[in-house]
């Protein structure tokens, strides 16, 4: 557990936080999380349909393969082979994900379902990159920790996205 190997107290983690509470499906996009629960503020919202979990798993595999390959690359070698390690399992969610959305798609009728999941995922996933300007990033970049600001992280993200919707 990665969590465990930094000395985090996961049961304590986990029995602090309510794992099913969701805001609102029609809440504001934010990057903000909630309370002291440290996931990425898009697990916060719901899913309403398999269609919508499949759109999801998708565009959010292919921003955790992004920020997994960044971190890969960390000076620091014990948390860049933690994150190596991670990249091939994500990689495989994605292409799970991608066999379950091209099935939705063999639908036709699915289409507009899909491409309405899309743009709330996409909004929702794409405030996990952060700032453009971000002081943290500076910091991280000058520790040797980070390499690629944000901007470009989002942006090989919409490309990879992009790329992975033609598929």
């Amino acid at each position: 557990n990665i969590m465990e190997n930094f000395g985090t107290d996961v049961k304590r983690y986990e029995e602090k936080h309510d794992w099913t509470y969701r805001v609102a499906r029609d809440t504001e996009a934010s990057a903000n999380r909630l309370g002291s629960d440290m996931r990425l503020s898009v697990s916060s919202y719901p899913l309403i349909n398999w269609l919508d979990s499949i759109v999801r798993s998708v565009v959010q595999c292919v921003a955790a393969i992004v920020q997994l390959e960044e971190l890969s690359n960390a000076s620091y070698a014990p948390v860049a082979e933690i994150f190596r390690t991670i990249l091939p399992t994500e990689k495989l969610h994605l292409e799970v994900g991608l066999r379950g959305l091209k099935a939705i798609l063999a639908n036709k009728d699915n289409e507009k379902a899909v491409i309405e999941s899309f743009k709330y995922w996409h909004e929702r996933a794409a405030l996990g990159f952060g700032k453009a300007e971000s002081e943290r990033y500076e910091k991280l970049k000058n520790m040797g920790l980070r390499h690629e600001s944000n901007t470009a992280l989002q942006k090989l993200w919409q490309e990879r996205l992009d790329q992975s919707m033609k598929a």
